[in-house]
């Protein structure tokens, strides 16, 4: 567990790196969290998720047990102007995410820095990853989402 001080400290240097990137968060996503060494938000800001469906896995693959409790879901993730996708981790929960309309800033543990989705751009969230986005834009971006996740472990955004 992190002392008081170290947390304090990493986050002044997130929000100093932030300042300097020239990212800025709404006060309701002032609350940040810490996932796999990436600082992002933890609270959504208008974003709003529809979900198309989803296929229990179990029965589709009886001979993994580990399966019995996994679904496929996919889901339309609209992240208004100015909306945020709080931080959140992609261990256990693979995911492919497809940028239908807009641009979006994406923020992973994996990447050096922030990268810019465009409309057409595809992201692969394996294991392991945490990431968070941002809608920097005056238009609202569609994100389609298919992951794999067991409900009884995580709920995931």
């Amino acid at each position: 567990m992190k002392s008081i001080p170290q947390m304090l400290r990493r986050l002044t240097a997130a929000a100093a790196l932030g300042t300097a990137l020239g990212v800025s968060l709404p006060a309701s996503a002032a609350e940040t969290a810490e996932i796999n060494g990436l600082v992002g938000p933890k609270a959504p800001v208008g974003m709003s998720i529809r979900d198309l469906g989803s296929i229990k896995l179990g029965p589709e693959f009886p001979q993994i047990p580990d399966a019995a409790n996994y679904v496929m879901r996919g889901r339309y993730v609209t992240v208004g102007a100015g909306g945020i996708v709080p931080i959140h981790s992609h261990k256990g929960r693979p995911a492919v995410t497809y940028v239908i309309q807009g641009e979006i800033v994406e923020h992973r543990s994996d990447e050096s820095g922030p990268v810019v989705r465009r409309a057409g751009d595809c992201t692969i969230d394996n294991n392991g990853i945490a990431q968070w986005w941002q809608n920097k834009t005056g238009q609202p971006v569609t994100l389609f989402v298919v992951d794999f996740l067991d409900p009884l472990k995580q709920a995931g955004h």
